[in-house]
């Protein structure tokens, strides 16, 4: 079994030890990078420390769509601001998701 962690900044995991969590067993961290044009406030610092960590490592959008009245973001527009967010995808990186 391959054990992996998907985590945002809303989870509440605000001080993840990533060098103590591949010790444990964990192979991958899975992280949001935006909430649909809003980059999440915490996957810079993270998407960096999984990588020091030798974690595989990947990245997510959280799409928004329309609720009710309320508008969302066009699709295109949260699409580059993903990809603003995680910069060049390098060699081990999973593909964004």
């Amino acid at each position: 079994m391959i054990l992996g962690l998907d985590t945002a900044s809303v989870a509440g995991n605000t001080t993840i030890d990533w060098t103590a969590a591949k010790a444990a067993g964990l192979a991958f961290a899975i992280l949001r990078s935006n909430y649909g044009d809003a980059a999440d406030t915490l996957f810079a610092r993270e998407w960096e420390r999984v990588a020091t960590a030798t974690l595989v490592r990947g990245a997510y959008l959280f799409l928004r769509y329309p609720r009710g009245a309320k508008k969302a973001p066009e699709p295109e527009a949260q699409a580059k601001a993903m990809i603003r967010a995680i910069g060049p995808i390098h060699p081990g990186d999973l593909p964004p998701a």
